[in-house]
């Protein structure tokens, strides 16, 4: 199975079994990722999905969101989709599960994110040019771990600030 400029699946017909399976987890993948993301229209145009109206619920919203879009994730692992488009994937849903635990704008954010089908498109891409950008994808990869890492180490700092100043006011030193 490869892909045109349009992206449209095209099958090559050297493996048809393999073909009809790639085909069979791409259209299955898509259709999940539209249900989650955008399978309801609201006036004006924008669309959202379940995954934002399951997120409003407090509590278990975000949790349930997540383990779905994990599902797609494990359907890309089998699929073969290389470990660093794998990460990218997590990425997207990590952000969408963060930023969407803040009330309010969190939710809002939920339904703009969309990850699943950010998810979809890396699916795609991967699929069409599966040996193509493989070292830019792992850059991608590891940068968000980095500033995470960077967050973490700011975060320490300041929480041993914290407690300084409070020993400080409190014991006067």
């Amino acid at each position: 199975m490869t892909h045109d400029e349009a992206g449209h699946v095209r099958y090559t017909h050297e493996h048809p079994e393999r073909d009809f399976h790639a085909a069979l987890a791409r259209a299955r993948f898509a259709r999940y990722a539209h249900l989650l993301d955008s399978s309801i229209r609201l006036p004006g145009g924008f669309r959202i999905g379940l995954d934002g109206i399951i997120g409003l619920i407090p509590g278990i919203g975000d949790l349930a969101g997540v383990m779905a879009s994990a599902g797609l994730v494990a359907l890309a692992a089998r699929s073969g989709v290389s470990t660093s488009v794998l990460m990218l994937m997590i990425y997207n849903i990590a952000t969408e599960m963060l930023l969407g635990s803040i009330p309010v704008v969190g939710d809002v954010f939920d339904f703009v994110w969309k990850a699943n089908e950010r998810n979809l498109a890396l699916y795609d891409e991967f699929h069409a040019h599966p040996y193509k950008g493989r070292q830019k994808n792992r850059l991608k990869a590891a940068l968000p771990l980095f500033a995470l890492f960077g967050l973490l180490v700011i975060a320490g700092i300041a929480a041993v600030a914290v407690v300084k100043l409070i020993v400080h006011i409190v014991a006067g030193w």
